[in-house]
């Protein structure tokens, strides 16, 4: 995450990604040169947002037996896979 590296996003029409390196790097909360994730998700309310037909129980669970965060260690899906009639994460 670098300046630079907003000016490259800016040139290629990313703006909204620019102004959030910029904005991040001016008020510390990220440090310049460091590598981070950036997902920038639409609002709940906005047009692009996917709202699916059923809920999709997490029903992950760690070793010890307690439940877990689906989302530990980066896992990610395809849209059409959450909409194809998963009702629990395990299908996932």
């Amino acid at each position: 995450m670098t300046g630079e590296e907003a000016n490259r996003r800016r040139n290629a029409g990313g703006a909204t990604v620019a102004d959030l390196i910029e904005e991040l790097l001016a008020d510390g909360s990220r440090s310049e040169g460091l590598f981070y994730d950036v997902l920038l998700l639409s609002g709940p309310d906005e047009p692009d947002t996917v709202c699916l037909d059923h809920l999709v129980e997490n029903d992950t669970v760690a070793a010890s037996g307690r439940k877990c965060a689906w989302t530990l260690q980066h896992r990610y899906t395809q849209l059409s896979r959450l909409g194809s009639g998963v009702t629990r994460t395990s299908q996932l």
